[in-house]
């Protein structure tokens, strides 16, 4: 199921994404009045075609990006009239072809923009930043010793509110990325009475210890905050079927009171003890419609990373009540939510930037690099989890699709704006035979990217 979900986020997203940059080339080269031969979704030998006009449009068989393919001279294309001879790419000034390129990645970045505004008009939930316990030892430990009956929330990162954890973590990668060794942190103590006047606190806090090139470390234990979580009751709310609890007659919403004689306070409790006693005979105390009952079973038994852990077969009842005063919905007025939209887009753009420099300079190492295989299991797992998480996905793609391709690499759209500037600058085109030679270039750079990043996405999945 996983895969159906993954083939599908792919291919729905790939699809989406590369229509509106093909659409950005396509719409300006017909406002130039320049003539259009095809628009193609995907590359290689057509699946479906019509043709609408003068141009045929078609789905190809590999959908790993698409194009859009002009009149022009210099190809095979017969120039049937003089009519048609003004209309070729050939033929244009070097704006308006410095124009036509341009507008695919432009496009991108402006969807990216509309996307995200049009989540903070709707709203965004999240889990607010609160955090009860800190780890000792740690960076934050050095600079802040909570009370344990207190619960406190990260309410700015350098000035910058963060209204989630998402936020947090985002805050701080771009701080890290900036090369900054510290940043303040402001910090309230949350209450659910609003009449409780809240506490506030300022501190620096080291983020030298997060990882750039560690994409599986935990930056917020590192740094040294325990994310808070509710205490949840244990109540069964699904049976796993032909698993112990199954075999025993557990049912959901049955109440587990003890186990192994020791009283349950927890799910968490009940979790911890089931995973230390693998392939043992228990005993559990449960409360079913007001009654007390009593189980004898055998849990089962798995190998987790050469460890055994015992196993019960049943899912936790989760109470949405209990979460609400700990969620948040980011929304903004519509004015405001393009705006936040636009702020969010420039900080995903300076991320990305400084990753791909700090990459050139080798501080970050290239096998952050993530290919098809890893685009895909992203868009499969955010199609799963709701419109919005795909929307946000959506928006991030489209930002790096746009940044990409602007990149000044032969064969991608950058690289053509190189050449134009060039020429817009000499007043006269390079050569027939340099641009052959930088095209080819350019297409070994591409494809020894894209090998790069299908091993790193290889790499990954032999290592989770």
């Amino acid at each position: 199921m996983t895969f159906l979900w993954s083939a599908l986020g792919f291919v729905i997203a790939m699809g989406l994404l590369v229509a509106i940059h093909e659409w950005g080339h396509f719409i300006v080269a017909k406002l130039f009045n320049v003539k259009v031969l095809t628009f193609s979704i995907g590359f290689g030998k057509p699946l479906l075609k019509k043709r609408i006009g003068e141009t045929q449009y078609q789905l190809a068989m590999f959908p790993l990006g698409g194009y859009v393919k002009f009149l022009d001279e210099r190809n095979s294309d017969a120039v049937s009239s003089d009519e048609d001879m003004t209309r070729a790419f050939n033929r244009q000034t070097v704006f308006k072809r410095f124009a036509i390129v341009l507008a695919g990645p432009l496009i991108n970045l402006v969807f990216a923009w509309l996307v995200f505004s049009w989540l903070y008009f709707w709203g965004v939930p999240g889990m607010k930043p609160i955090f009860e316990k800190v780890v000792p030892n740690s960076a934050l430990s050095s600079s802040f010793q909570s009370v344990s009956s207190n619960l406190w929330q990260i309410e700015a990162i350098d000035q910058k509110a963060t209204k989630t954890w998402r936020a947090v973590h985002q805050q701080l990668l771009l701080e890290r990325l900036s090369g900054k060794d510290s940043v303040a942190v402001t910090l309230r103590r949350f209450s659910e009475d609003t009449q409780t006047l809240p506490i506030q606190k300022n501190i620096l806090l080291s983020i030298n210890a997060l990882d750039l090139n560690n994409p599986k470390q935990d930056w917020l234990a590192q740094l040294g905050f325990v994310p808070f979580s509710p205490s949840l009751p244990p109540v069964i709310g699904e049976v796993v079927p032909n698993s112990p609890a199954f075999s025993a007659g557990f049912l959901p919403g049955d109440r587990l009171e003890e186990f192994n004689g020791r009283k349950l306070s927890n799910w968490s409790e009940f979790a911890t003890e089931v995973r230390a006693n693998p392939g043992k005979e228990i005993g559990v105390v449960f409360l079913r419609n007001g009654n007390h009952h009593f189980i004898s079973l055998r849990l089962g038994e798995q190998v987790v990373e050469g460890k055994s852990k015992g196993v019960f077969g049943a899912k936790l009842h989760i109470d949405e009540t209990l979460f609400s005063p700990y969620q948040t919905m980011v929304s903004f007025p519509f004015f405001d939510a393009v705006q936040e939209g636009f702020t969010h887009s420039a900080n995903l753009i300076e991320m990305t930037l400084d990753m791909i420099q700090k990459m050139f300079n080798r501080e970050v190492s290239p096998r952050n690099l993530s290919g098809p295989i890893s685009i895909a299991d992203y868009s499969g797992k955010a199609l799963e989890n709701g419109w919005v998480s795909f929307l946000s996905l959506l928006g991030l793609l489209s930002l790096s699709l746009g940044i990409l391709n602007l990149l000044p690499i032969p064969m991608l759209d950058g690289g053509h704006l190189v050449l134009y500037s060039i020429e817009a600058i000499k007043g006269v085109p390079i050569s027939d035979g340099a641009e052959l030679f930088v095209q080819k270039l350019g297409f070994m750079i591409i494809v020894s990217l894209t090998i790069f990043a299908l091993i790193n996405d290889l790499v990954r999945i032999s290592n989770d």
